[in-house]
């Protein structure tokens, strides 16, 4: 019999794949923010300069492990009104960091930058994949139209 925990892993790595593969997302900005954040700590936490020494830490990444995740963390998370344009890719980064990166600093760099960038997606209004299922909850109108606005709003658009 699986844990919450397992499944919550697994609805969490099944949202990843689809927004990896498709570059668009369906739910609530907080609950895919939420559900990438604990995946982001996950995959940071499987690289051997976790488990080193404060001092071995600062000199491998410039900083300790748990300024680092903090500082990724926090950068995600100040996304308020939508994930940033480049979520594709962070998906894409967290889904097979280990293949990609060989260390942490590398991982935490390509990570950064994908977090640095200031325009955000918009929620897809396309009917829902039919991939995107489990208990992450589905969009509301009024929130879809709020992001398309801020979405256009930032991007320099009129509606």
């Amino acid at each position: 019999m699986e844990s919450k925990h397992e499944v919550a892993e697994e609805e969490t790595r099944a949202l990843l794949e689809v927004v990896a593969s498709t570059g668009k997302f369906w739910h609530h900005w907080d609950v895919l923010k939420s559900s990438l954040s604990y995946h982001l700590k996950q995959v940071l936490s499987e690289y051997p300069e976790a488990n080193m020494t404060p001092e071995q830490q600062n000199s491998s990444l410039g900083e300790t492990y748990p300024e680092l995740v903090k500082r990724l963390d926090e950068a995600l998370l100040s996304f308020v009104e939508g994930p940033p344009f480049t979520l594709q890719r962070f998906c894409e980064i967290l889904l097979n960091a280990q293949s990609i990166y060989s260390n942490l600093s590398k991982l935490a760099l390509a990570l950064e930058k994908n977090l640095s960038v200031t325009s955000t997606l918009a929620i897809c209004t396309d009917a829902c994949s039919p991939t995107v299922t489990g208990k992450l909850e589905k969009p509301d109108k009024g929130h879809e139209k709020h992001l398309v606005h801020s979405n256009a709003i930032q991007m320099g658009s009129k509606l």
